[in-house]
């Protein structure tokens, strides 16, 4: 089972998701996530809200984007050993942290991978834990209210 990432790990990794951000791209800050079914908003972690919604995008699916949460995922994980001098170690969706001596050449390789994790969520880039895509929308019109 998974844990959260930290708050801090969480924070910074969405600044590097926003700085890397390309051109034309909805920013997750000021985007609505959807996904497809409500068994993918299961999947994506997102059981426990409240209510869920059917809706449509303004401007239709091409004002969408589509990424892969597991990018986002393991990029705040590795953000949060970098964040607490534990090392990382993701192999097939699984996390482990370990102490590590907090070399500089190892946490720039993580600060690389980091920033390699952010680029694959941008490029649509499905990993190898496929869980289900979430799509940003910029803006969308509620049809109506499926959980409450």
């Amino acid at each position: 089972m998974r844990t959260g990432i930290s708050f801090t790990a969480r924070e910074t990794v969405e600044k590097l998701f926003e700085k890397h951000r390309p051109k034309g791209k909805p920013s997750r800050v000021k985007s609505f996530f959807l996904a497809k079914t409500p068994d993918d908003v299961e999947r994506l972690g997102a059981s426990s809200a409240k209510y869920l919604y059917l809706v449509v995008p303004v401007g239709g699916v091409r004002t969408l984007h589509r990424g892969d949460f597991e990018w986002l995922w393991r990029a705040g994980s590795i953000q949060m050993g970098l964040d607490t001098g534990m090392s990382v170690l993701v192999r097939g969706g699984l996390v482990t942290y370990l102490p590590w001596a907090a070399d500089a050449e190892a946490k720039r390789k993580n600060q690389i991978l980091v920033k390699e994790l952010v680029l694959s969520y941008w490029r649509g880039k499905r990993s190898d834990n496929f869980k289900g895509w979430e799509y940003l929308a910029p803006k969308i019109r509620i049809v109506q209210r499926v959980k409450t």
